[in-house]
């Protein structure tokens, strides 16, 4: 069974709503590794809800309480490309999309407040399996974002047929404050059968020095293939973040595969 596992993919979601805390680079994918050189794809959709209230002082000084919500779309499509066993390079181009909505109750009126921002990013990578033949299968990978940040991130797995047990630890550059972050993911995957795959995950974001708000995630997802050992799989994932006094929940679909 250990040759049809899809090992877990570990992750805080990359796909933060906008957070500058995020991880900047992919989650780091251990799957099936393989002698022969394959092209694996990726295509994702996540949604992030946002709701807040509150109260202010709008520009005049007239005192109002709000409550505001925040859609947040974000699409990713990655490609990567194993030479053998030991080497992956790969690269992400994905675009956010944002709207915000914001209901102002003043003491005799009311008033509405909607904005809407969209963004493209890019991000590459490169992966190297430091010891294949070792039961803990360590990796190096060192990525970037463009044109923003730098992370490199140590991985291991351990497979306990027919669960995968995983573990990253990652550092992160960027330019904007706090510079610099640590970003520490477990998690456990369970083949349930020869199509099925079940995930959990759960993530930690800190800053290392400078203020900034720690951000956290815990998340479940199951695992579709087209075909028992097939290339094709669909994945539904829902993950609660939590950061500071805020938490959202966000659910995401996604469609991967492989090309000998």
């Amino acid at each position: 069974m250990k040759t049809a596992v899809v090992l877990f993919l570990l992750s805080l979601l990359g796909f933060a709503a906008g957070k500058a805390q995020t991880p900047v680079f992919d989650p780091i994918r251990l799957a099936e590794d393989t002698d022969v050189a394959q092209v694996l794809w990726n295509i994702s959709l996540a949604y992030h809800p946002q709701g807040s209230s509150g109260a202010g002082f709008d520009e005049f000084g007239q005192y109002y309480t709000f409550v505001r919500f925040i859609s947040h779309w974000q699409s990713a499509v990655s490609v990567s490309l194993s030479f053998n066993s030991r080497h992956k390079l790969g690269m992400a181009v994905g675009r956010s999309m944002t709207s915000s909505y914001e209901r102002r109750l003043f003491a005799y009126s009311e008033s509405v407040q909607e904005s809407k921002a969209s963004a493209f990013s890019y991000s590459s990578y490169y992966e190297h399996r430091i010891a294949p033949s070792s039961g803990f299968d360590p990796r190096l990978r060192f990525s970037c974002r463009f044109p923003s940040a730098i992370g490199v991130a140590v991985s291991v797995s351990r497979i306990a047929d027919p669960v995968v047990l995983t573990g990253m630890f990652g550092l992160v550059h960027q330019h904007a404050r706090p510079v610099n972050w640590v970003d520490i993911s477990l998690g456990a995957g369970l083949v349930a059968n020869s199509r099925m795959t079940l995930e959990a995950s759960s993530g930690l974001t800190i800053p290392v020095e400078d203020a900034g708000l720690p951000s956290s995630s815990v998340g479940l997802c199951a695992r579709y293939s087209f075909e028992a050992g097939g290339n094709t799989e669909v994945a539904v994932r829902i993950t609660l973040h939590m950061q500071g006094q805020s938490s959202w929940i966000a659910p995401a679909l996604s469609i991967r595969g492989r090309t000998p």
